[in-house]
């Protein structure tokens, strides 16, 4: 079994923590009196998490806090890790928030999160560069549209935290041609597990773990830099086969604790 890198996550915390104390310092006063409706995207708008400027309304999101505050991020995936590290920073509480919107990948225009189509492709990256971004549509025929044109599926606004979110742990996990290092990985039940795949060669791989769909395809597996693949498990003493394709042949198991 592979240990958690606790250092890792003294790291994280320490530079939300940072990244939150500066936002809330500097940040534009961005507030509403109404508690139902947005407040508009302007560009030069900050993101509270990254620090950008706004620069694709499509991909913008917004929390809108109960007490008229609105908080604005340049893609999902600022939101969903702003309120996910902060919450594990006891800075943030779903209860304050009274509603979340999106930016309508065909209009720009924000839309509440109860009434939006989330569409997650691998081959899609949203305004921070990372595949498998999701984004959000009002008019159920542009998601499949989208779909049509780009591959991908369909997602719940639930899903967002899945995919997106802070992952509980994470793990290296090495590949070579005699395998892979460990060649059991063992992640716990019902954690987000982010699993950093290195090279442990001057080989090149790709990998897929069985029954996790494209999260669980990791391609481009080289020396000195890792590749992620994010899983999480559904049952206790289930097992996945991890296969490469370059060996042509399966190199390890995925174990669920």
């Amino acid at each position: 079994m592979v240990k958690c890198e606790s250092q890792y996550w003294v790291f994280i915390k320490a530079m939300v923590l940072g990244i939150i104390i500066f936002g809330q310092a500097c940040e534009s006063d961005y507030h509403n009196s109404r508690l139902d409706v947005p407040i508009p995207f302007q560009k030069g708008d900050i993101c509270e998490l990254c620090r950008m400027q706004t620069s694709d309304f499509r991909f913008s999101a917004e929390i809108l806090l109960r007490n008229g505050k609105a908080l604005k991020f340049d893609d999902a995936i600022c939101l969903v890790q702003y309120f996910d590290m902060a919450k594990k920073l006891d800075l943030s509480d779903r209860r304050k928030v009274a509603a979340y919107y999106f930016g309508d990948y065909d209009t720009g225009k924000l839309i509440r999160s109860d009434s939006a189509i989330f569409v997650r492709s691998a081959s899609f990256a949203g305004v921070m560069g990372k595949l498998g971004s999701a984004i959000a549509f009002a008019d159920s025929s542009k998601a499949r549209e989208f779909i049509k044109s780009h591959g991908g599926r369909f997602i719940s606004f639930k899903d967002l935290w899945t995919y997106m979110g802070v992952a509980d742990t994470s793990m290296h996990v090495f590949i070579s041609k005699s395998g892979l290092t460990p060649n059991e990985i063992h992640v716990p039940y019902d954690k987000i597990t982010e699993l950093r795949f290195r090279a442990a060669d001057e080989g090149v791989y790709s990998l897929e773990i069985t029954g996790f769909d494209f999260d669980g395809a990791v391609h481009g597996i080289r020396k000195g830099f890792f590749q992620t693949a994010r899983v999480r498990g559904s049952a206790h003493g289930e097992k996945h086969d991890i296969f490469c394709s370059a060996l042509h042949r399966v190199v390890g198991q995925l174990v669920v604790d």
